[in-house]
């Protein structure tokens, strides 16, 4: 294989050249150094192994021209403050004295253009070799020869073909490093029968004669000058660029990881891989990275989506799409970021680790996602990015499938996820943020009408308590935290914790739309209405914000805007039964009642196991007059084992006109203090503002004021 007449990319420690653009990166940053510059380390690199003369060097990048020496010593000099040393303390541009230069390190040769297959896993060599292209290692120099042996007798190393077996890369019987994959080339000096022959020298000294010479002493003064000069053009276009690239690109959405292939697929995989690493690099000020419930939508999965119209719809400037499959315990990963405006791809790269290494692939994208759209980022930012909430794999794994069932807000999914939280936190005890998210999934339960509150609420408090206790910067913690105060009516607690988690996490739609409910119920309804619309702005295509948004709207009396987000819900979700439910909210607040009835049939149609669109059913057949009907779904509740509460009741009551039983059945449920949410703004309570006893239950919860 003639692997000189491909276009190569060299790899060496975190350095990476790009042959045929004659460019330099740096863990994936670009150093920018003129043309003249690389091609002087190229041809180091090429001659790797050897001394080469100046002479050589002169010639190689100069062929055919004649040009001072002092040209050279300046892009070597360049090269040296550029590259700096190994770690074992060795320059990578050695100088060997009146004798030339070396290039010291391991060497990586990259063929770019084979891309690994969707059965890059299978255990024939050959539909990997064929597929993966060809394999080489370079491994380190021998340094066991004399300084003083001729370069003549040093030889370009061979190539020798990587062999593969169930899935490891080895050359012969040593296991390749870790990082590796198998779209990588990679060469090995020590093989003796080689088959690329030496290098030959491209001139010898005394044939080409330069005609002009310079003082050594004038030589290194003008180096030392022009040194700095590029040093310092590097910093500033450094800095230039990446002032550029932070411009442009402000918004991203990160889709679930595609499967390579369908079969034996792990959607919980895909889910939670995108789920992290939004959750790393989602909080901070230098980009809006779309929350998880945006991205986790049917057209935006699966292996035939199209990633650049998903990125139009979800109205961003860049889209991170990538591919995963896992095959016993190795994980290969494609990934690749894409400016969404005209699709073209702005990074990418091949990860194969083994699983239980998932922690450095998801560092490594997460890292890079940052360094190529030159992000800066605070110290705490940088932390968040950096942070790991657990390091131990099987923990990571129930997490993830946790993660996927408690997204889908139905009963059967929410119980499975509970119990991966509980085996994820078993297997890490320390695991803040599962505590977190079960505490969440608890919460969820009672909510959407799955369970009574009394009967999750030790859960609730134990599991959000534990995370607090384990990490007091999770933002997560405190809002869960925030919601058990607000169901306390620890008004002031409950603020200063819904503050905390938005600070804590800004971006984190969750803490600003519980934030906005908690608002409304204060009657403080502009301020409900601004921080809904944030929540919205950070999540515009999860419907969960838009239905949760149109209830608190129709609360404040937003009726006409409520119906529009409701809508809008439904728009991305046609079958989104929260959405059908704050549709029906807003009809009735509006005395659409036949349409509103339709609307929470639907809900109850698609989530027959949900006792709250029975009760809202049983609101508005109440505000209609129609108490058989209104009370026939109140037995019917009881019948499913659900006793509604002293305060549902009591709206059942004023609904149908008897003002004293529901004012005797708010005042049972002031002392059992119950739950009475938006008691101080709901329109359904407006009879009951002028009597005393209503004023006085007010009063007596502080919200009087």
């Amino acid at each position: 294989m003639d692997i000189a007449a491909e276009h190569k990319v060299y790899e060496f420690d975190d350095f990476r050249i790009d042959v045929a653009h004659l460019m330099l990166y740096h863990r994936g940053a670009e150093i920018p150094l003129v043309p003249k510059a690389v091609e002087t380390l190229l041809a180091l690199i090429e001659r790797r192994g050897k001394i080469v003369s100046k002479d050589e060097l002169l010639e190689a990048v100069w062929p055919d021209t004649v040009v001072e020496e002092s040209n050279l010593f300046i892009y070597l000099s360049v090269l040296r403050k550029t590259l700096g040393a190994l770690q074992d303390g060795r320059p990578y541009v050695e100088t060997l004295r009146r004798r030339g230069y070396r290039f010291n390190g391991d060497v990586h040769v990259v063929r770019n253009e084979v891309k690994p297959q969707h059965d890059i896993f299978d255990q024939t060599e050959s539909k990997t070799v064929r597929q993966a292209g060809q394999i080489y290692f370079v491994k380190d120099w021998d340094r066991k020869e004399s300084r003083e042996t001729s370069s003549a007798s040093s030889a370009v190393p061979a190539l020798k073909r990587v062999e593969f077996s169930n899935n490891l890369i080895t050359v012969g019987s040593k296991s390749l490093p870790a990082g590796v994959s198998p779209s990588t080339e990679i060469i090995d000096p020590l093989v003796e029968d080689a088959d690329v022959a030496p290098s030959e020298p491209l001139h010898t000294a005394a044939a080409h004669r330069k005609l002009f010479k310079t003082s050594y002493v004038i030589a290194v003064s003008i180096t030392a000058i022009l040194v700095s000069l590029a040093l310092l053009g590097s910093a500033y276009w450094r800095s230039r660029r990446a002032s550029a690239a932070n411009s442009r690109i402000r918004t991203i959405a990160i889709l679930p990881f595609r499967p390579l292939v369908d079969e034996n697929r792990d959607e919980a995989l895909e889910l939670g891989m995108a789920d992290t690493l939004i959750t790393r690099l989602g909080n901070n000020s230098a980009i809006t990275v779309l929350p998880f419930e945006s991205v986790n939508l049917k057209d935006f999965k699966g292996p035939d989506r199209d990633a650049i119209k998903a990125g139009k719809r979800l109205d961003v400037e860049a889209i991170l799409d990538s591919s995963i499959q896992r095959s016993g315990d190795r994980i290969l990963v494609n990934v690749s970021l894409r400016r969404v405006a005209d699709g073209t791809t702005i990074w990418a790269e091949t990860i194969n680790e083994k699983f239980t290494d998932i922690f450095i692939v998801e560092d490594r994208i997460a890292a890079i996602i940052a360094s190529s759209l030159a992000l800066n980022l605070t110290s705490d930012e940088r932390a968040r990015l950096q942070k790991r909430y657990t390091s131990n794999a099987d923990a990571y794994d129930y997490y993830i499938k946790a993660r996927y069932n408690s997204l889908k807000i139905n009963k059967k999914s929410l119980y499975q996820a509970i119990e991966f939280y509980e085996q994820a936190v078993k297997a890490d005890p320390n695991y803040a943020l599962a505590y977190a998210h079960m505490a969440e999934a608890y919460s969820t339960l009672a909510v959407a009408g799955f369970a009574r509150y009394k009967d999750v609420e030790p859960q609730i408090q134990a599991a959000a308590r534990k995370a607090f206790e384990l990490d007091e910067s999770l933002g997560e913690a405190h809002l869960q935290l925030a919601r058990f105060d607000l169901r306390a009516w620890n008004w002031t607690s409950a603020e200063s914790r819904f503050k905390r988690a938005i600070q804590l996490s800004p971006k984190d739609f969750q803490a600003h739309i519980s934030y906005a409910g908690f608002l409304a119920g204060q009657g403080k309804r502009e301020e409900a209405v601004a921080e809904a619309r944030s929540a919205r702005e950070l999540s515009p295509t999860t419907p969960i914000i838009l239905a949760r948004e149109s209830q608190i709207l129709c609360k404040v009396g937003q009726l006409d805007e409520a119906e529009r987000r409701a809508k809008n819900a439904l728009d991305f979700d046609p079958n989104f039964w929260v959405g059908h439910l704050h549709l029906g909210f807003a009809y009735a607040a509006q005395k659409r009642y036949s349409e509103a009835i339709t609307e929470l049939e639907k809900a109850r149609e698609l989530v027959p196991e949900s006792n709250v669109p029975v009760k809202y059913l049983a609101y508005v057949f109440a505000e209609m007059g129609n108490r058989e009907k209104a009370f026939g779904l109140l037995d019917e509740l009881k019948r499913a084992n659900y006793q509604p509460t002293l305060f549902e009741q009591a709206r059942i009551y004023n609904g149908i006109g008897e003002k004293d039983k529901a004012l005797d059945l708010l005042e049972r449920a002031l002392e059992a203090h119950e739950e009475m949410p938006f008691i101080k703004i709901e329109r359904c309570w407006d009879n009951l503002r002028s009597e005393p006893r209503f004023i006085n239950i007010l009063r007596r919860m502080n919200l009087d004021n």
